[in-house]
């Protein structure tokens, strides 16, 4: 059921076609696009908040953000949940707090409505966010606090609410096997994000500044020759516990899977991680986009996943 609310009135339009709900793990803001029949009694505008249920399963609730209008009074519309505001730019310094303070306190600065926020355990003695997006300031303070403890976090929105959630706690038991799929896609490859060296400059201007290079053991350098990073430690970061992290996030081959499935899964959405079954293994496999259809009463969607 699509609900749309227009000054203090709710409104149930007829809608034609299909419907398509999408979020991407790259920090995009949740999407919904639909097409509806204008008649003289709809009012719609942008800034209109809009509420999608499917079988009384919530998933989607945002605001307008563009009115597409034809000669045929069909009306296309785009909406966005409440990641789009997060594009809000802003100055500000932080002192002594991790990304999920930091988090917290930029959704309450901006009147955003907030739901379960995970604890990021690395306290970030001094941040600066100079003209930068909301979004940025919090996806550099979530990477400084990746890259010295390993905790990788998720951002979105749980129907109107901004979460912040470890993806160690995202796990959905929804299995994806040959039986309810029409079909996929399967690479492999080390041509980006893998690196099995890394580079590390540490120190201070007042201090000097020295590099040191942390190798892997493994047997990649062998196999793939030297993909080699370099990055930057500040006085108050640990050089050796950061180029350890780097090793051990990015010294793999890199999985991507783009699956159809059919019949959907409402809590499949980008950032969970859900079991893949294929060639008699199962494996955990992490979605990166998922793209939702519904229409007649039928529920699919498309997946883009890697591992």
């Amino acid at each position: 059921m699509l609900t749309i609310f227009h000054k203090d009135n709710a409104v149930k339009p007829a809608v034609i076609g299909k419907i398509l709900w999408q979020t991407d793990i790259r920090n995009y803001p949740g999407s919904l696009k639909f097409n509806i029949l204008l008649n003289e009694n709809l009012k719609i505008a942008n800034g209109d908040k809009v509420c999608f249920t499917f079988k009384n399963q919530k998933i989607f609730c945002g605001y307008i953000f563009s009115l597409t209008f034809n000669e045929n009074d069909i009306v296309n519309v785009l909406a966005y949940d409440q990641i789009r505001y997060l594009k809000n730019q802003d100055t500000a310094v932080y002192e002594d707090m991790t990304a999920s303070d930091i988090f917290s306190k930029i959704c309450g600065e901006f009147g955003l409505k907030t739901g379960q926020i995970d604890s990021a355990s690395h306290t970030i003695p001094f941040l600066v966010s100079n003209n930068l997006s909301l979004l940025g300031t919090v996806q550099k303070a979530l990477d400084i606090n990746e890259s010295n403890t390993g905790e990788k976090f998720v951002i979105y929105d749980d129907f109107g609410k901004l979460t912040l959630k470890n993806t160690k706690n995202t796990f959905i038991p929804a299995v994806i096997s040959k039986d309810n799929t029409e079909g996929y896609k399967y690479s492999e490859e080390i041509d980006t994000d893998t690196y099995n060296q890394v580079k590390m400059k540490y120190g201070s201007r007042k201090k000097g500044f020295r590099e040191a290079v942390f190798k892997n053991e493994s047997q990649s350098v062998k196999n793939w020759g030297i993909l080699q990073y370099c990055g930057k430690a500040n006085d108050y970061e640990n050089a050796t516990a950061k180029a350890k992290t780097i090793l051990e996030n990015k010294n793999r081959e890199k999985l991507s899977f783009s699956i159809s499935v059919l019949g959907g899964d409402e809590k499949i959405r980008a950032g969970v991680k859900v079991p893949l079954s294929a060639k008699g293994k199962q494996k955990i496999i992490t979605v990166k986009k998922a793209v939702h259809c519904f229409q007649n009463g039928e529920h699919s969607m498309v997946l883009e996943a890697m591992m």
